[in-house]
């Protein structure tokens, strides 16, 4: 039986934050002011951090890999408060370029799990992470078949945007499982890879997102019915509804850090 990515991916980080891997320098300062629009940006490379204008809330979201709607709880400010982030590990920049797929997945887990650490002793966060049976989506072959196109890359890119209530979503060289992951993002429900599908793909999906809600109807099951239409048209996959175990955290108590 496939166990489902977010449940391997939750139980990797387990055994990851385990270990306690930690920055040896951080520094953690409230975002300047800006007006109505803003960006907000994490990036990481060799063993370094450096965010601008991310909340409490978006580095939970970073360091559990899950999505919003796996936590919850947790003060206000948790979601409000911006904060600039820079730290670094001397022993992550030493290490050779990862290259293989396994080598950029442990990266990216030792990666989160420094940030978990790092939020846990500069904001006192305290996390509560529990496995629910919740409604979800399992990603299927449409009766058509496929049409995701063969990839010779071994990068495993995925880019998303969206502007408005247009949205697109491009890979190259990844698989099923990722995006399954991708397509949560945008159902705003876990989605787990049920394809059977195995090796790289390149693939292009556009999408309309109809946000005015019908009275009744929430704005996602909305955004989610024009998805639903790109997947099966687009890619000859199909999104099914059904019930699955999804790891969830909760927020327990934090508190804004110091002066650094």
């Amino acid at each position: 039986m496939k166990v489902p990515l977010l449940l391997v991916a939750a139980i990797a980080s387990a055994k990851l934050f385990a270990q306690k891997p930690e920055f040896d320098v951080a520094s953690i300062h409230p975002s300047a002011p800006v007006g109505m629009s803003y960006s907000t940006h994490i990036n990481t490379s060799e063993g370094t951090l450096r965010t601008q204008n991310t909340t409490l809330f978006d580095l939970i979201v970073f360091a559990t890999k899950g999505q919003p709607y796996q936590v919850s709880g947790g003060p206000a400010w948790v979601k409000d408060a911006r904060f600039d982030v820079s730290a670094k590990s001397l022993e992550e920049a030493k290490r050779p370029k990862a290259v293989t797929k396994a080598e950029k997945e442990a990266e990216d887990l030792r990666m989160r799990a420094m940030v978990r650490n790092l939020l846990a002793d500069r904001f006192q966060l305290k996390l509560s992470e529990q496995q629910k049976e919740l409604p979800v989506y399992a990603l299927t072959v449409d009766k058509g078949g496929h049409k995701l196109k063969p990839s010779k890359s071994e990068g495993g890119n995925m880019n998303g945007n969206r502007s408005g209530d247009k949205g697109s979503l491009l890979g190259t060289g990844v698989e099923a499982e990722s995006i399954a992951q991708a397509l949560g993002g945008i159902v705003d429900k876990p989605v787990i890879d049920e394809t059977g599908l195995e090796g790289v793909f390149d693939f292009e999906l556009n999408y309309t997102l109809d946000t005015s809600a019908n009275a009744g109807d929430s704005v996602a099951e909305n955004a989610a019915a024009s998805v639903f239409t790109a997947v099966r048209e687009q890619l000859g996959l199909r999104l099914v509804s059904k019930k699955g175990p999804v790891p969830t955290w909760t927020v327990v108590s934090a508190e804004k850090p110091g002066e650094n």
